[in-house]
Order: structure tokens, then sequence, then C-alpha cells
């Protein structure tokens, strides 16, 4: 059983990545455009890229491609806490006239 629902949960991690990677697509991705941080969550929070990491569509989707799933439990609050206290922050690419929007 146990098996089957890491199997189940992978599957679920890359229909997820996948529907990261179509929202993309449908965004202007640039500089003075819209810009894509990616953290990922489980015992801990983890960056994998913030604002002005990627100023392309596919560098952005590859980028979202290569990320691995990292297992573990689910810390929701943990990664609450690192969206709020540094995913928008000005040396991490963040605006203070730009519209904040997170999906989990």
């Amino acid at each position: 059983m146990k098996e089957s629902l890491m199997l189940y949960v992978m599957c679920r991690f890359a229909a997820i990545k996948q529907f990261v990677r179509d929202v993309i697509q449908m965004l202007e991705i640039g500089i003075d455009k819209t810009r894509v941080a990616v953290m990922v969550f489980s015992d801990q929070a983890t960056v994998k890229f913030h604002l002005k990491r990627y100023n392309t569509t596919k560098d952005l989707q590859d980028a979202v491609f290569l990320i691995e799933f990292p297992g573990g439990k689910t810390n929701i609050s943990g990664s609450l806490r690192m969206l709020i206290d540094s995913m928008y922050l000005p040396q991490n690419g963040g605006r203070a006239i730009a519209q904040r929007v997170s999906i989990r």
C-alpha cells in the first residue's frame, strides 16, 4: 500500500508541475512583466528559484520541469512563513508596485 501511495503522490506532483508550466505559458514573462518564483515544501520549505532568476517563458518552464519531488511531510506553516518573509523581497526580485499572487 505504501508504494502505491507514493506512486500516486509522485503522479500528482508531476501534474502540478505541468499545471504550473501551463500557467506560465499563458503569462507574459519578462523583467518588466510577470515574474515567477517557485518554492517547494515538505518537512521544510525550499526556494527553487526567486522572482529575479528567469526572464523568458522557455527558461522558466524548463526550470519547473527539472524540479524534483521533495518527499516528506507537509509543512504548510513553514512555507507560508518563507513566502511572507522572503519571496517578495526586492533583493529576490519583488517589486513594490507588482500584484503578489501565490498558488499552492
